[in-house]
């Protein structure tokens, strides 16, 4: 028997003495498996992880423990199904393949996404489930499963009443991720109060009793409502993190206005409900994806849109947002008289905080030199004109204004000719010279003036295909740039290796 398994063994030996029978005669028991005599027999703590490993059984083999127990002992009795499925046991139970396992005894919280390296296909799925809107394709999804027991076809329920309860956009982080188990007394503790509320205030009270009152699911929802995932930190609810760092729960009171229903923000460390954000490029797919992410986390948005059949379409594809908090203004860019009336129009919805210029569509038509002067002249207007336009218009409006930010959206074709698209390379190169020469102007003003360059094919979050990302994993990118208070004067290189920690911090 070599060193590992034999370590693997012990571990169980471990497990089964500790947690049947009396010790003695269990050590007795023991040291006869080892061919020793008892007096040679010595019994120590393997290591800390087996501490952990029979903390874990109690909590999740508890009704098998006599199980293995009796398995054990027939390993000797040349019962040889029970020997088999005991060495099997004993050989397998540490082995690196079930990561899953071994992040629990370890103490790492189990994800989804630690599915990919057992079953990628089956990781890829889960993914998808949560990139796409379900609601309308018919699945039929329910919280149960069909499990095939020697040919015979049994109905499991995931949750008690699965079988009935539809899996909906949203609740499918639940069929997901599963249910966890949240503490509320830690959660309240680590809880911070802003904006006028305090521990004793009447509508806290009513909120933690509401809150106590709520079964698993409804936990599990709530806190992915206010945090963007239904999972409890390791280490509770002290180890939350947000956008600078940990952070504690924060729940803060906001002016009332009609209508307006509770919000929540991922970035625990920004008030989002004060931020009014200019997005120019709504009809666009990343656009679209900085809109939607926005108002998910409570920002006014004000849009720029050339025609009112594109206010409509956007709308419709937003999931019709509510008057304050998207408004969308009409308007274009050809020119400064176009230009000066749209900077009045926008002014009437209010202060703006910080713009966001998704503007350009891409352009694939053949050689450059083959092109009329007019196709040359659209392009042109399309790509680089029309960010010069709305940043010469806007970014002097707030450049003053601590807390302010303008973020190019430029891309990865400004590097790298691309066949039949070299207009795309000759003026978002050109667009990326703009950045840095208005970044270098602007340098000793509050604004934050970035650029986030896009190097990867980008998908509406519906429609996402293989070596594509979705708009809306951009757009919380984006949104974390914008956002983020130390993000300045970069020029952010963006792919889906790094979106992720973008949306978290802000910076790379």
């Amino acid at each position: 028997m070599n060193e590992q398994v034999l370590e693997q063994y012990t571990l169980v030996e471990r497990i089964i003495a500790a947690r049947t029978g009396d010790g003695q005669s269990q050590q007795e028991y023991l040291c006869k498996w080892r061919g020793l005599p008892y007096s040679e027999c010595t019994w120590e703590d393997s290591s800390p992880i087996a501490d952990r490993f029979l903390e874990q059984i109690d909590t999740f083999c508890a009704g098998t423990r006599q199980k293995l127990f009796l398995a054990r002992v027939q390993r000797f009795t040349g019962a040889g199904v029970r020997r088999e499925l005991f060495d099997s046991l004993s050989k397998e139970i540490l082995n690196p393949d079930y990561a899953l396992f071994t992040q629990s005894v370890d103490g790492v919280p189990v994800d989804y996404r630690d599915v990919e390296s057992i079953d990628p296909e089956y990781a890829n799925n889960l993914q998808w489930l949560l990139d796409h809107e379900i609601n309308s394709l018919g699945l039929e999804l329910t919280f149960s499963i069909e499990s095939d027991a020697f040919g015979a076809a049994t109905m499991v329920e995931l949750i008690e009443g699965g079988s009935q309860i539809p899996v909906t956009d949203q609740n499918k982080e639940l069929l997901i991720s599963g249910l966890p188990d949240i503490n509320v007394d830690d959660w309240k503790a680590n809880t911070e109060y802003s904006s006028g509320y305090d521990k004793d205030t009447a509508v806290i009270q009513w909120f933690w009793e509401l809150v106590y009152c709520f079964d698993r699911k409804e936990l599990a929802t709530l806190l992915q409502f206010a945090t963007g995932s239904s999972r409890v930190p390791l280490g509770g609810f002290c180890n939350l993190v947000g956008a600078t760092g940990l952070c504690k729960f924060t729940i803060s009171r906001i002016e009332y206005t009609p209508n307006k229903l509770p919000a929540a923000s991922t970035w625990s460390t920004v008030n989002m409900s004060q931020k009014t954000v200019l997005v120019f490029g709504g009809s666009g797919t990343v656009g679209q994806g900085v809109i939607r992410v926005l108002l998910e986390n409570a920002c006014r948005v004000v849009a720029v849109f050339r025609s009112a059949d594109s206010v409509e379409k956007a709308k419709r594809r937003l999931g019709n947002p509510p008057e304050n908090a998207l408004i969308t203004v009409i308007g274009a860019l050809d020119s400064e008289e176009d230009a000066a009336m749209l900077k009045a129009n926008v002014c009437k919805a209010g202060e703006i905080t910080d713009v966001v210029s998704s503007i350009g569509a891409w352009w694939q038509k053949g050689p450059v030199l083959e092109q009329s002067l007019d196709e040359y002249n659209k392009v042109h207007q399309d790509m680089l004109r029309s960010h010069f336009m709305a940043a010469k218009t806007f970014l002097p409006l707030i450049a003053d204004k601590e807390g302010t930010s303008y973020t190019f959206i430029t891309g990865a074709a400004g590097n790298k000719v691309f066949p039949n698209a070299g207009f795309v390379t000759l003026f978002v190169g050109a667009l990326t010279k703009l950045v840095s020469v208005v970044q270098a102007e602007y340098h000793t003003k509050p604004i934050r003036v970035n650029e986030f360059c896009i190097g990867c094919y980008v998908q509406p979050w519906d429609a996402v295909t293989s070596g594509s990302v979705s708009n809306l994993d951009m757009g919380r990118a984006i949104a974390g740039v914008v956002i983020h208070p130390s993000t300045r004067g970069a020029s952010l290189q963006v792919g889906a290796n790094n979106m992720e920690k973008l949306a978290t911090s802000g910076s790379l």
